[in-house]
């Protein structure tokens, strides 16, 4: 971050018509964490349904992580979202908008623990949900996900005896099993 402000997770506001930096923007700090570092950042919005929405989460050195949204669509003003108080959240923090209005949930987080399982929270209107999707078989595993319709895919990095390889969790429910 420029001027070294590690507790800071920033954002920066692009023209969504050219690419272009908004210079006269600059960047909005989300969250100052204080004695924390920020490790790890990942952006959704929801611009295949409602178009009103940048969610944002952050990944700190302490293992933790915050969520947030925009209450204004504008990329300036953020509420924390309250995300559970985890410990465990080690490395390949990612996040992505569930656009089915048919579903309980509408958001879904995946990191690789610190105790090695591969963790997948899922939000709704009131409160996240956890599923442990792999477990135990070593920390900073990659991960990524992503949702389409009723499906939610989480890819990620798995330890065979001859070499490292992806495997995935699928929920074809909206993340409510997987």
């Amino acid at each position: 971050v420029v001027g070294n402000a590690s507790d800071e997770a920033r954002l920066r506001r692009l023209d969504a018509a050219t690419g272009a930096v908004d210079s006269g923007f600059g960047h909005e700090v989300v969250v100052s964490a204080a004695g924390l570092e920020v490790e790890e950042v990942v952006l959704a919005a929801n611009a295949d349904d409602f178009d009103n929405r940048i969610y944002y989460a952050a990944l700190f050195d302490d293992d933790s992580v915050q969520w947030f949204y925009d209450v204004a669509s504008d990329g300036a003003t953020f509420v924390d979202g309250g995300f559970p108080a985890v410990s465990n959240a080690g490395y390949s923090l990612d996040m992505a908008f569930i656009g089915n209005r048919t579903c309980q949930h509408f958001l879904a987080l995946a990191y690789s623990g610190s105790d090695g399982a591969i963790h997948v929270w899922t939000h709704g209107e009131a409160e996240w949900e956890e599923f442990v999707v792999d477990s135990g078989l070593g920390s900073y595993r990659t991960t990524s996900i992503d949702a389409y319709g009723s499906t939610i895919l989480c890819a990620y990095e798995y330890p065979f005896l001859d070499g490292t390889g992806v495997r995935y969790a699928v929920s074809y429910t909206c993340g409510d099993s997987w």
